[in-house]
C-alpha cells in the first residue's frame, strides 16, 4: 500500500483569534495548549480525529507587530512545537513558523492568506502531497480548497466553531471541530438539590357561585 504524504498548513492568525474568542465565552482550555495571544495557539495532542494520514510538514503562518528580534523570538518559540501521531511514518514534526511584520495589532496581514494560498497550490499542482491539511476557518479559503479538491487531492478542514465559515465544511472532503482539541468539555449545570419542604395546609376550594356567608 502506497504512503499517503499529507502537508498541514495552518492560518495561526485565524486560530488564534477564534481560540481567544472561545476563552471569552468561558471555555476552558486543556492544560497542554500553547498560546501566544493574537499570535499563536497549538495544541501538541492533536489525536486522529483531527488528522488521519502521515504528516510531511507543518507550516504554521501568522502576523505580528514588533522588531525583528521580536519575530525571530516568536518564530523559535513556534518552531519549540511539535506534531506527532502515533504510528505516524515521518515522526515528530516541528512546527515550521511563517511570521510577517504587520503595522497594527488590530487588522490581519493579508500575507498570511496570500502565502498560504500559494503554498498550497504550488504543492497542490507538482504533486508533492496527495492529502492537504487546512486549518482555519476563514471564509477566504473557501475557493481554495474548492480548486485544490478540483485538482484531484483531498482536502480536510480543522477550524473553532467560533467564526466558523459554513461553505468550509461543505468544500472540504472532510471537517474536524477544534474546540474538543483545545478546551475541556462543557459539562452540564448540576441541578440543584431538592430538599423535602414543610407540608403546607391545603387552601380551601372555592366553588364558583357560593360563598361562606
Amino acid at each position: 500500500m502506497a504512503l499517503v504524504k499529507s502537508i498541514l498548513f495552518i492560518d495561526g492568525e485565524n486560530l488564534a483569534m477564534r481560540y481567544q474568542a472561545l476563552l471569552e465565552s468561558g471555555r476552558k482550555p486543556k492544560p497542554t495548549v500553547v498560546h501566544i495571544p493574537d499570535i499563536f495557539v497549538w495544541q501538541p495532542g492533536l489525536g486522529p480525529g483531527v488528522i488521519n494520514t502521515d504528516i510531511l510538514r507543518v507550516n504554521y503562518y501568522t502576523s505580528m507587530v514588533g522588531d525583528d528580534d521580536a519575530i525571530a523570538s516568536v518564530k523559535e518559540s513556534i518552531s519549540a512545537q511539535r506534531y506527532f501521531s502515533h504510528g505516524d511514518y515521518y515522526g515528530q514534526c516541528q512546527l515550521f513558523p511563517r511570521v510577517y511584520k504587520k503595522l497594527k495589532k488590530s487588522t490581519k496581514s493579508r500575507l498570511v492568506d496570500i502565502n498560504i494560498t500559494i503554498d498550497v497550490m504550488r504543492h497542490a499542482y507538482t504533486h508533492a502531497v496527495d492529502v492537504v491539511y487546512l486549518f482555519s476557518g476563514d471564509g477566504d479559503f473557501v475557493h481554495l480548497v474548492e480548486e485544490v479538491a478540483r485538482s484531484g487531492k483531498k482536502v480536510c478542514v480543522g477550524a473553532f466553531s467560533s467564526g466558523l465559515e459554513p461553505r468550509l465544511r461543505v468544500a472540504a472532503d472532510r471537517f474536524a471541530l477544534l474546540d474538543e482539541h483545545f478546551f475541556e468539555p462543557i459539562t452540564a449545570p448540576v441541578a440543584p438539590e431538592v430538599t423535602p419542604n414543610e407540608v403546607l395546609p391545603a387552601t380551601p376550594a372555592v366553588v364558583e357561585g357560593k360563598s361562606d356567608a
